[in-house]
């Protein structure tokens, strides 16, 4: 990349600046929901209520997991977990779900199993 090149995308990103002032909610704060259960399924579905999130129907949702470890779950998200939550939101009539993930060497993406989505 040449300097003027450079310098045009910055300025780029910088103009677009202001608009992140209206990401994330109206007033500022967080919606977040804990919900303690054996069954994930059971769980990644009542979470999903308690936050009540906006339409999905005809949507394109992307979904960013924590695969960046290879050690178990606290430490990076569950597979069921994950698939629970792909299951929730296909039944609130997303359109395209999209993973998003490429942190951690292969040896991670293979621990698991993203290789095999």
């Amino acid at each position: 990349m040449n300097r003027r090149s450079f310098l045009k995308t910055s300025l780029s990103g910088l103009a677009a600046a202001p608009a992140l002032r209206f990401a994330g909610p109206e007033d500022g704060k967080t919606k977040i929901a804990i919900v303690k259960t054996q069954d994930r399924a059971s769980g990644v579905k009542d979470a999903v209520r308690l936050l009540d999130p906006p339409s999905m129907r005809g949507k394109r949702v992307f979904i960013k997991p924590n695969f960046n470890t290879a050690d178990p779950f606290p430490a990076g998200t569950h597979n069921g977990t994950l698939t629970a939550l792909v299951q929730e939101i296909k039944s609130r009539g997303a359109a395209d779900i999209a993973l998003g993930e490429r942190s951690g060497p292969r040896v991670q993406r293979r621990h698991h199993g993203t290789e095999d989505l």
